[in-house]
């Protein structure tokens, strides 16, 4: 089902499908996420406040000990200044680009650009691994719209080809021509991985290939302020449980609950763009020369979504996603290093203000580095195994119950023969459950993946 988002004639008669409920959260969390990171104000903004926090939570310990008001303030300010403009220029200019290039690598098509080699290989390992059904007249149109997308797909590397190789006005545009038939044909649509080809991706029975980068693409914008918001909270917390004013257990368990809800809403996002896709994504974004060449034929899929009739996905298709997307909330390990870079200039300001003080200090922001370091394996430890459940649900679902009818019946019967609780028991039985529980749950995993593998080799 292929739907038109321009009203007709500009009119809007408040006419529409019934919303289903997951589009509706789906929507929400579009429009919260909208309002707080993925505009470019909001996006400055958020990001102020967020150095502004870390700052604070990083320098309280120094800041202790100086005792200064107006040196105290001084001090916020400074470190402020060095993220904000010192760290911003090195994260911008050096840090990001190494850190995406040892994550992603370079442009699968090196000087001709083109996506990074780890999300062009893993779109097309997705794409093998998904088949999407259409009917009769949305078929149609999907293979108009796969023609089209082959055709500015080639046209945007032969422009590429053209401006960075071939710069010279003296060469015989059939030289030209026949050169770059050689290169689309024999380097760039010969491209494989496990079984499949750039040249199979861009055929028109293919649509899964032209959906797929725009999903990641799509997931990762979500979930990046997300992680960054997520790790502040911890950062907190791991501060807060140095200073002796909350417990180990709690910091756990607002860990799980962060990892759970950011799988949560990764799951619902991808799921819901895999099923609800709009043509002409990214058309906006292309060389001015190529739009105006194809504007004719684009204008009839630009603003339009489409609704598979059917999805078919292999075992293996969310669990390349979700490594990818693993990949991408690497990138806390980079909010680690500024936040160990402000702990190594606050002992050196440290050690020249307060030097009496310096060994307290170390101790402190010791423990403090040491969780900071650990954070993001601990986010995605968590977003794997949450993300798994979640995937799963229903095999885990039962070991689940029965774990909690194992604590809580024997106290129930108990409540019901004696009139009260044996409290004494419960951190035993407690005990007992998250036992139990986890050799059910090792169960599910090791049964899980064995059926994996069983129906990849099928």
């Amino acid at each position: 089902m292929v739907n038109d988002v321009n009203m007709e004639n500009g009119e809007d008669l408040g006419i529409g499908s019934e919303i289903p409920f997951l589009q509706k959260i789906l929507k929400f969390i579009s429009i919260i996420m909208r309002v707080l990171f993925l505009n470019r104000l909001s996006f400055i903004i958020s990001d102020l406040i967020w150095v502004i926090l870390v700052v604070i939570i990083v320098s309280s310990t120094l800041r202790f000990y100086l005792d200064n008001i107006f040196f105290n303030i001084g001090i916020v300010i400074a470190l402020f200044i060095f993220t904000g403009f010192a760290w911003g220029y090195l994260l911008i200019r050096f840090i990001l680009p190494w850190f995406n290039r040892l994550l992603f690598g370079g442009h699968v098509f090196g000087k001709l650009g083109g996506l990074d080699r780890k999300s062009f290989f893993t779109a097309l390992k997705c794409a093998n691994a998904m088949k999407f059904e259409f009917k009769g007249k949305d078929l149609e149109t999907i293979k108009e719209f796969n023609k089209l997308n082959s055709e500015i797909t080639e046209e945007i590397f032969k422009t590429n080809y053209r401006k960075d190789l071939y710069k010279s006005d003296s060469i015989d545009p059939n030289d030209f021509e026949s050169k770059w038939s050689k290169v689309w044909n024999e380097k760039i649509l010969n491209i494989r991985t496990e079984g499949i080809s750039y040249r199979d991706c861009l055929s028109e029975d293919k649509f899964a290939s032209r959906t797929i980068p725009f999903t990641m693409a799509g997931s990762t914008t979500v979930i990046a302020p997300l992680v960054k918001t997520f790790q502040l909270i911890m950062i907190y917390l791991i501060f807060s449980l140095i200073n002796g004013s909350i417990a180990v257990l709690a910091v756990i368990q607002v860990g799980v609950f962060l990892c759970f809800t950011l799988s949560i809403i990764w799951f619902i996002n991808h799921s819901y763009q895999i099923t609800d896709i709009a043509l002409g994504g990214g058309y906006d974004l292309l060389p001015e020369e190529i739009k105006e060449k194809y504007s004719d034929r684009a204008k009839p899929f630009l603003g339009k979504t489409v609704i598979p009739k059917k999805i078919i996905v292999k075992n293996r298709y969310f669990s390349l996603m979700r490594n990818y997307q693993a990949r991408h909330m690497a990138a806390a390990f980079v909010n680690s290093i500024l936040i160990l870079a402000l702990v190594s200039i606050i002992l050196i300001i440290g050690a020249l203000c307060s030097p009496t003080n310096i060994g307290d200090m170390i101790s402190w922001y010791e423990y403090f580095s040491i969780g900071v370091i650990l954070l993001p394996f601990a986010f995605i430890t968590g977003f794997y195994l949450t993300s798994m459940i979640i995937q799963n649900f229903k095999q885990f679902l039962a070991p689940i119950i029965l774990g909690i009818l194992t604590v809580v019946l024997p106290f129930a019967v108990n409540y019901l023969f004696t009139g009260h609780f044996e409290f004494i028991e419960i951190k035993n039985a407690v005990l007992s459950f998250i036992s139990g529980l986890g050799v059910f749950l090792a169960a599910v995993i090791i049964s899980l993946i064995g059926k994996g593998v069983e129906k990849e080799e099928d």
